[in-house]
């Protein structure tokens, strides 16, 4: 009981303990606040009298306000890389190497510390290096290929070696003759943006065509992502059609390469005469996407087709069923793809079963809303994670193209279900993604105007000092709402 007691008054004693330090808390607060006012007050009387140098400025800190500060930008704090690691290590250092630096490519089965064997350190030197190494990046799964640059050390001139950390940034290190120990460095690759123009005719394949034209692989695929909803590549391609887009690249100038793919301002795409377009925007919370000029998104509550790559195999409606021999109603889309291929969540939802279903095989079904659900047949595996009850995101994979169930042949089943009702998923209508509202409808008008002055150069590689959108984001026309 005595025990209990104690407890207790223990509890209560630490809980008004508690309330008072909060009390006593809010009243500095306050009394800061207020100190803070009269002494800026007086000041300010003060300067109307005297000269605005005659008393030091008022620091906030020194009456306990901690004034949040920016954090600084790592490449003002980082050097840049140079195309040489001599000329890097002589510029940091002051140590002048005049042996030349060779690439080394790390092979199958390799560590780092066999490859700079192979460039001429000895065990020690190998082993405090990867120590400095691994402080800064981890080793592990270090992919074939990875590029090592390394200056072997001699009697009179000091190793080297750089890495890269990211693809931005990389380490470089230099062997300290007199201490016998590794100095690293990192610094941060110097790379330009420029906007290019693209434009071509489709000719034989509209891969190829955007290809040849300059798109990379990755802007390829980007540009076929955004024009997914609105187009079917399956039918509405024909050979003569056109396509163009604005892209901006980032290029590694220690390299020459383009990193991180390429970014879409603009798309289009004209169709049998019919012109669809798109432009990029990014919104005041940092949203980002692809509107006309009308401001209609151009990403849709659900995918047409959840599969790249793929050719329709049979359409929605009755057909004589290949298995059964006799006519049947076939209530979705086919699509013919090998077994393996990725299928993908044709729009965020909550997965409703997953699993064997049988003359359907393995089979997924979605439901995005109260109005749409999606099914998807025949896979060969469900991805692991895909189960009923797990939400999933627009884009995400959630199985692979097989030939389970009553199927002759790999190809993915795809249904649409509105209200309940099968519908053709070729021709269904689709919602739009969120409108944007009224203030945004403007700031898109005014990023087309800038886009569209950009587009007039076509056909020129135009450089720029900084990113194509932050240019976009320097925007500050005036937004008047009437």
């Amino acid at each position: 009981m005595n025990n209990k007691m104690n407890t207790q008054f223990q509890m209560s004693y630490l809980y008004r303990w508690k309330q008072n330090m909060l009390k006593t808390s809010a009243f500095l607060t306050i009394f800061s606040a207020i100190l803070l006012f009269l002494v800026s007050f007086a000041q300010a009387a003060e300067n109307q009298n005297t000269a605005l140098d005659a008393d030091p400025p008022i620091i906030l800190s020194s009456y306990g306000i901690v004034l949040p500060q920016p954090r600084p930008d790592p490449r003002s704090i980082f050097p840049e890389t140079e195309p040489s690691l001599s000329i890097f290590i002589e510029v940091q250092s002051g140590i002048s190497i005049d042996t030349d630096e060779r690439l080394y490519k790390l092979k199958s089965g390799e560590g780092l510390s066999n490859l700079l064997k192979r460039a001429g350190f000895s065990s020690d030197m190998r082993k405090t290096a990867i120590q400095h190494i691994k402080s800064h990046r981890s080793l592990r799964r270090l992919p074939v290929g990875f590029p090592v640059y390394a200056i072997a050390p001699t009697d009179n001139t000091p190793g080297g070696i750089r890495i890269s950390i990211d693809e931005e940034q990389d380490l470089s290190l230099y062997y300290n003759m007199e201490d016998k120990e590794w100095r690293s460095i990192r610094s941060y690759r110097p790379y330009e943006y420029y906007l290019t123009y693209i434009s071509g005719n489709i000719d034989d394949s509209l891969y190829k065509s955007g290809i040849n034209a300059g798109m990379t692989d990755a802007t390829f695929n980007e540009f076929i992502h955004i024009m997914s909803f609105s187009v079917d590549f399956q039918r509405q391609i024909r050979r003569g059609d056109q396509f163009e887009a604005l892209i901006e690249y980032r290029r590694d100038l220690v390299t020459g390469k383009n990193v991180h793919g390429g970014q879409i301002y603009y798309l289009s795409m004209v169709l049998s005469g019919e012109k669809i377009e798109y432009y990029r925007h990014q919104q005041s919370d940092g949203g980002v996407g692809y509107y006309d000029r009308k401001g209609v998104s151009a990403y849709r509550t659900l995918m047409r087709t959840p599969i790249n790559g793929a050719r329709l195999s049979s359409g929605f409606g009755n057909r004589k069923h290949p298995v059964l021999g006799y006519t049947k109603a076939h209530r979705g889309a086919d699509f013919a793809a090998p077994t393996g291929t990725p299928i993908m969540a044709a729009g965020d939802g909550l997965i409703e079963y997953a699993g064997w279903n049988g003359s359907y095989g393995r089979y997924v079904r979605i439901a995005h809303n109260g109005t749409f659900k999606t099914a998807y047949a025949h896979m060969s595996g469900i991805k692991k994670g895909v189960r009923s009850g797990a939400r999933v995101n627009q884009g995400e994979i959630i199985g692979y193209v097989g030939s389970t169930g009553r199927s002759t042949g790999p190809h993915l089943h795809y249904e649409i279900l509105v209200n309940g009702r099968h519908v053709n998923p070729i021709t269904v209508e689709l919602p739009s993604g969120s409108p944007l509202t009224k203030i945004e409808k403007i700031r898109l008008a005014q990023n087309i105007e800038i886009i569209s002055k950009e587009m007039s150069s076509r056909g020129i590689i135009n450089f720029a000092s900084n990113q194509f959108s932050d240019r976009l984001a320097a925007n500050t026309h005036t937004i008047e709402i009437k």
